[in-house]
């Protein structure tokens, strides 16, 4: 099975090639995002109002445009069928990211808002909903990139597909040189565990394919540098390639192997620091969310 490339969540296109993109993913999509209703959402830049949408089981979203918007602009409501408020939360921007899935294996309905916080490169909030339940709000989930959720393996278990977000401009890159590390997650109950090593053979294309450019860079150079001016001297793309191929490793779940090629491809003065940068990024991101295993 080829798996979905994280790095290619977000593609640009002209436009005549975004409708033949739109038009191949509407007669293609799984079973999750065949459940999306487009235009359920509430802009910051929209006109004040308040709308209401049907849920299943006789539950209701309401989304409020406020006025004034100053930093929030909009309110998002779960009404119970009768009519009482069992969650609420405010953004920027909120729209219904999916609906009538099953996103834990509890055999109820759940449904996904997704905020946006403004800005050019941040920030997105989840928010996991079970309507039925009480409380109704079951996971808030904070990321500076997009979450996607798919039936990967058409088995009815949804998977969180995402970069961790946590590493937007690490150690000074910049956003589009960043190098974010992939996460599969899942939620069974009210437990988030990370699955990501099941899917070994997206992180060894990442790992090849930054191997492979690196060839054309000079690595040497890089490794041997005694400063950071001598590593920033030894090319720009070198640093985050090194980065892809350890943080591959060490998403994926072989951490001896991610510090072994730290070993390797690394300048050895500031091994140490880097590292304990990158444990410090890893456990202030997505996977701060994931429940230890029992």
């Amino acid at each position: 099975m080829r798996l979905p490339r994280l790095t290619n969540l977000y593609v640009r296109l002209y436009p005549a090639r975004c409708c033949i993109l739109l038009f191949l993913f509407v007669i293609t999509a799984s079973r999750v995002f065949a459940q999306n209703d487009s235009g359920v959402e509430c802009r910051f830049w929209s006109k004040p109002f308040v709308r209401t949408f049907p849920l299943r089981g006789g539950y209701k979203l309401k989304l409020t445009h406020i006025e004034p918007a100053k930093e929030i602009g909009c309110r998002a409501a779960i009404l119970s069928p009768k009519g009482e408020s069992v969650f609420t939360d405010e953004e920027w921007d909120i729209s219904l990211h999916a609906k009538d899935i099953d996103i834990d294996g509890d055999g109820r309905v759940d449904l996904i808002l997704r905020g946006y916080s403004g800005g050019a490169h941040c920030c997105w909030t989840y928010w996991i909903i079970t309507p039925s339940k009480r409380p109704a709000l079951r996971k808030k989930i904070e990321n500076e990139r997009h979450i996607d959720l798919e039936d990967l393996n058409h088995n009815g278990t949804i998977v969180w597909i995402a970069l961790d977000g946590s590493f937007d401009y690490f150690d000074g890159l910049c956003h589009a040189c960043t190098p974010f590390p992939g996460l599969y997650l899942k939620m069974l109950g009210d437990r988030v565990i990370d699955i990501s090593p099941q899917y070994l053979s997206y992180y060894d294309d990442e790992i090849k394919a930054a191997r492979f450019k690196l060839i054309h860079e000079h690595l040497e150079d890089f490794i041997a540098a005694r400063n950071e001016q001598q590593m920033y001297s030894a090319g720009s793309n070198v640093k985050p390639l090194v980065l892809t191929v350890v943080l591959a490793y060490l998403y994926s779940g072989r951490e001896q192997q991610a510090w072994k090629a730290l070993d390797e491809m690394w300048p050895r003065f500031d091994r140490q620091r880097i590292k304990r940068l990158i444990l410090k990024t890893r456990a202030e991101g997505l996977l701060r969310y994931v429940d230890k295993p029992k």
